[in-house]
């Protein structure tokens, strides 16, 4: 009995340490700033917070143009992208579908705009 409670006394700790996990935020690969990979003068910036808040910022060289204030959130599979106004009281919700490559660091949605549903767009991690 006294060798099992050392033997007990000694594993313990090796069991504490090797279950600690480090929490990762299920948006963790998305988070930070993004530019669109583009041929054309105007581009977009896409800044997501790591939380629930999306800047979607459009630029033309030298001057900004606008920018608005989304909600998203990604599904399980990091697939789809989930976005809303954020001060849209319905919450119509628009859904893409999503790549996201962290092994070079860029990210490609599939219709972004309504007007062009089919469209994939490329963005590159600051």
């Amino acid at each position: 009995m006294k060798y099992r409670l050392i033997a007990f006394i000694f594993t313990f700790p090796f069991l504490l340490i090797s279950c600690d996990k480090e929490y990762k935020s299920d948006n963790e690969a998305i988070e930070g700033n993004w530019i669109e990979k583009t041929e054309l003068l105007d581009y977009e910036e896409l800044s997501f917070d790591g939380k629930d808040t999306l800047s979607f910022t459009t630029r033309f060289p030298c001057r900004y143009v606008g920018c608005e204030k989304y909600l998203y959130r990604l599904n399980d599979k990091r697939t789809k992208l989930y976005l809303w106004l954020a001060d849209d009281p319905d919450h119509n919700k628009s859904t893409h579908k999503i790549h996201i490559d962290t092994k070079n660091n860029e990210l490609t949605i599939w219709g972004l705009h309504a007007a062009a549903p089919d469209i994939a767009q490329k963005f590159k991690k600051q």
